[in-house]
């Protein structure tokens, strides 16, 4: 099953900046400082490379982005759509980030998040969840999301267990109440 938050492109964004700014947005919504730091590689002809963090995100780019030495990969594609009346108007028209997991891993739900919301600040967007798995709404506020989704882990961390996997799951068992 394939999972995905979309999110429009008004600006321009790098690599570097998208990582360090999605890493921003989870230590922002849970106030879990050690957030382990992101990585992307470049999906192009089936196999994975290294990608020079001063890249633009344009269309036709597809990402593997992943915390630190684990292994669940989530995906950033880049497609820009053409205005084509009647069916496409001018303001469904233009560039999408679309930010997609597959499988069910709470882990990638949580990056999912950070990524969508990054761009969605960085852009002054709305975040599209068509299948409404990360909110009641199809389509929401930057504000209204990161509200609606921060989480508070003071109790685990009074407890001495907080880390990135008990932090994704805290993540995981909030989002499950909006649905």
């Amino acid at each position: 099953m394939s999972l995905d938050l979309d999110v429009s492109l008004t600006r321009e964004i790098t690599i570097k900046d998208l990582l360090f700014k999605s890493r921003e947005e989870l230590i922002k919504l849970t106030q879990y400082n050690d957030m382990p730091y992101i990585q992307a590689l470049q999906l192009k002809e089936g196999k994975r490379i290294e990608i020079d963090e001063k890249h633009v995100l344009k269309p036709n780019n597809v990402l593997c982005l992943k915390f630190q030495n684990t292994a669940n990969e989530v995906y950033v594609t880049v497609t820009e759509i053409q205005p084509e009346p009647p069916y496409i108007s001018e303001a469904e028209s233009g560039i999408t980030a679309s930010v997609s997991m597959n499988g069910n891993d709470v882990l990638k739900y949580f990056l999912v998040t950070g990524i969508a919301l990054s761009l969605s600040n960085y852009c002054n967007t709305d975040i599209y969840d068509e299948r409404r798995c990360w909110s009641k709404e199809r389509i929401n506020t930057y504000d209204k999301f990161c509200n609606e989704l921060k989480i508070n882990i003071d109790s685990q961390e009074k407890k001495g267990v907080l880390n990135i996997e008990t932090v994704c799951e805290l993540f995981y068992a909030n989002l499950r109440k909006h649905n």
